[in-house]
C-alpha cells in the first residue's frame, strides 16, 4: 500500500514538472498527450515493482520467516523440561507445621519444598493424613491453634507470605490466592444467597475497579455493575439460568451446583494461584468429570496456576502437569506427571499405583502392607521403611535426601542415593 501511495505522489510530481516546463519555459518533454506519458510510466513502474517483489523481497521475507520458525522451535526444545526462574509463582522451601496436642506433638508437615509455575497444575497425592491439606492451609496462614508454622518460606511472587501480618495476608486471600475446600456445604454461608456471597468477594477486593466501571455509565450504580459481574461469573461456570440461581440459597442447589458456586467465588478476582483441596470428593463420577473439565477450562481462560490436592491418581492423570507424592508429612517423589506413571521410582508411589484398578490388569490389586504411622510417633529414618519391601540398612536410621534422578525429577529414597550405591545394586540383584 505504501508503495502505491509513493507511486501516486511521484506521478503527480512528474505531471506538475511537465506542465511547468511546457508553460513557463516552453520546454516540451513529451509531444503526445500527458495521459500517454502517465500510462507508460505506470506500466514501467508496476513491472519493476513486481519483478523486485518476486525476485528480491519475497524470497528474503520467506527466508526470514523460515529462520524465525527454526529459532522458535530451537527455543521451545531448549525450554522443554525446564522452566525459567521468572515464571515461578510460588516457591515453598522447608515448610514445617506442628500441632501441639495433649497427647504430643503432631508432625503434620515436615520440611516440604516445591515450586508452582505460571499456568501449570501441580498435584498433591497421598493417603489420608499425609499432610496435603495442612500444606495448603499453611500457605495461606490458615492454621489454627494448637497448630503452628514453625519454619520455612512461602515465596509468592518473591514475597514471603509467612512474614506477612494477619492483616496483610487478607489482601492475598480470595484475591491473588484462593482456595476451594472439600465440602461446599460447610464452606458456603447458609443464610446468604449465592449471588450475595460471590458479590462479597468482588466488593472486598475489586471495589475501586467496580466504582470506576460504574462511573462510566450514569444510569447504573455500583450494585448494578456488581450484579452484572456476578451474573457473568455464574454464567462462566456453565450454570443454566444464572438470573434464577443468583438469588437462591445454598441448600436450594445440588451438590455439583454448590461446588460450581464455590469455584465461582474462588475465580471471581482472577487469582494467580488457586488451591483446590479435593474439590470432587463428595461428588458422583458424572458430576466429578464436569467439575474437572470446568476447572481445566477456567485454568486456561484465566491463566491461573493450580495446586490440586487429591488421593485419586486417576484425577491426577487428567488434571496435572506435575505431581508431588506425600507420605507422613514429607514429599517422597516430585516431578513430571508422565514419569510418575511410566517410570515410577519411589516404593510408596509404586504401591499406590499397584492398588489402582486398571483395565486388562491380570494380577489382582496389591495393597500396601501396614498402615500410615501415627504422626505423633513417626518412625526413625525413612518414615516409609516399616511398610517398604525394599527396606535395607540405612532406611531404619537415616532420613533420605531428595535425589534428582532425572532433570527436575526428585525422589527421597536411599535406593537412589549414590552414597548407598553398592548396597542398592546388591538389593536390586536380589529382587531381580
Amino acid at each position: 500500500m505504501s508503495s502505491v501511495i509513493a507511486f501516486g505522489i511521484w506521478s503527480i510530481q512528474l505531471i506538475i514538472v511537465e506542465i511547468y516546463l511546457s508553460r513557463l519555459l516552453g520546454i516540451t518533454l513529451y509531444d503526445q498527450d500527458i495521459r500517454v506519458l502517465f500510462a507508460v510510466v505506470s506500466i514501467v513502474y508496476f513491472v519493476c515493482y513486481f519483478v523486485l517483489l518476486y525476485k528480491l523481497f519475497l524470497p528474503k521475507q520467506k527466508k526470514q520467516k523460515k529462520d524465525l520458525i527454526q529459532d522458535y522451535i530451537k527455543k521451545e526444545i531448549s525450554i522443554a523440561g525446564k522452566v525459567k526462574e521468572q515464571e515461578v509463582v510460588l516457591d515453598v522451601h522447608d515448610l514445617t507445621t506442628r500441632f501441639y496436642t495433649e497427647e504430643g506433638t503432631v508432625y503434620a508437615v515436615d520440611g516440604v519444598s516445591f515450586k508452582v509455575y505460571k499456568g501449570e497444575v501441580l498435584g498433591f497425592v497421598g493417603e489420608t493424613g499425609c499432610g496435603k491439606s495442612v500444606t495448603a492451609l499453611s500457605i495461606l496462614q490458615l492454621i489454627q491453634p494448637p497448630g503452628k508454622i514453625i519454619n520455612g518460606n512461602v515465596n509468592f511472587l518473591k514475597e514471603d507470605l509467612l512474614k506477612k501480618s494477619s492483616k496483610e495476608i487478607l489482601s492475598y486471600r480470595g484475591n491473588k490466592i484462593t482456595m476451594i475446600f472439600q465440602d461446599p456445604v460447610n464452606s458456603l454461608n447458609p443464610v446468604f444467597t449465592v449471588g450475595k456471597q460471590i458479590s462479597e468477594v468482588l466488593l472486598l477486593h475489586k471495589e475501586e475497579e467496580l466504582m470506576f466501571e460504574a462511573s462510566k455509565e450514569e444510569s447504573k450504580g455500583l450494585y448494578d455493575v456488581l450484579r452484572k459481574r456476578t451474573l457473568q461469573i455464574i454464567r462462566d461456570m456453565n450454570i443454566p439460568s444464572p438470573e434464577n440461581i443468583i438469588d437462591r440459597y445454598p441448600h436450594e442447589l445440588s451438590g455439583g451446583m454448590r461446588q460450581r458456586i464455590q469455584i465461582a467465588m474462588a475465580i471471581a478476582c482472577s487469582p494467580i494461584l488457586l488451591v483446590a483441596d479435593e474439590p470432587t470428593t463428595a461428588l458422583d463420577v458424572t458430576v466429578q468429570n464436569q467439575i474437572l473439565k470446568l476447572m481445566k477450562d477456567l485454568q486456561k481462560d484465566y491463566n491461573t496456576s493450580i495446586i490440586f490436592i487429591t488421593h485419586d491418581l486417576s484425577v491426577i492423570s487428567k488434571m496435572c502437569d506435575r505431581v508431588a507424592v506425600m507420605y507422613c508429612g514429607s514429599i517422597v517423589e516430585y516431578g513430571e506427571i508422565k514419569t510418575i506413571f511410566k517410570k515410577t521410582y519411589h516404593p510408596y508411589t509404586k504401591g499406590l499405583l499397584s492398588a489402582v484398578p486398571t483395565e486388562g490388569k491380570k494380577d489382582g490389586l496389591k495393597a500396601i502392607a501396614g498402615m500410615i504411622p501415627n504422626p505423633i510417633y513417626p518412625p526413625s529414618g525413612c518414615k516409609f521403611h516399616p511398610r517398604c519391601e525394599y527396606c535395607f540398612e540405612p532406611c531404619e536410621s537415616t532420613n533420605p535426601k531428595s535425589i534428582e534422578v532425572e532433570p527436575n525429577y526428585f525422589v527421597s529414597c536411599h535406593l537412589y542415593d549414590p552414597e548407598f550405591n553398592n548396597k542398592q545394586k546388591g538389593l536390586n540383584e536380589k529382587k531381580g
